[in-house]
């Protein structure tokens, strides 16, 4: 069996990293061990510590829910949140 993962999760993120125009978002799927040994590896390659910080993991919010659909929805609620710089708020909470 062949499994890429882990090493293409790690090209993938330090090129995302090093780019001088930074995404505004930049999430990472995976365990708590696979997200803090990639991180690790973004730190060893002198990636700057405030742009390591700026990944979003665990990615999405938490709206229930662990399908992979549900999953999407709730990393794509994150992004629009972010798009428009507001806080996942419970509309009812907004009054």
């Amino acid at each position: 069996m062949i499994r890429h993962g882990h090493t293409h999760d790690s090209i993938v993120l330090k090129t995302l990293l090093q780019r001088n125009d930074q995404p505004k978002y930049i999430g990472m799927i995976g365990s708590k061990i696979k997200v803090r040994q990639t991180l690790g590896k973004m730190m060893e390659s002198q990636i700057p510590e405030e742009r390591i910080a700026r990944v979003f993991t665990p990615v999405g919010l938490n709206i229930g829910g662990e399908s992979p659909a549900e999953i999407a929805l709730s990393i794509l609620a994150e992004i629009q949140a972010l798009r428009y710089d507001k806080k996942a708020i419970h509309m009812k909470d907004l009054e």
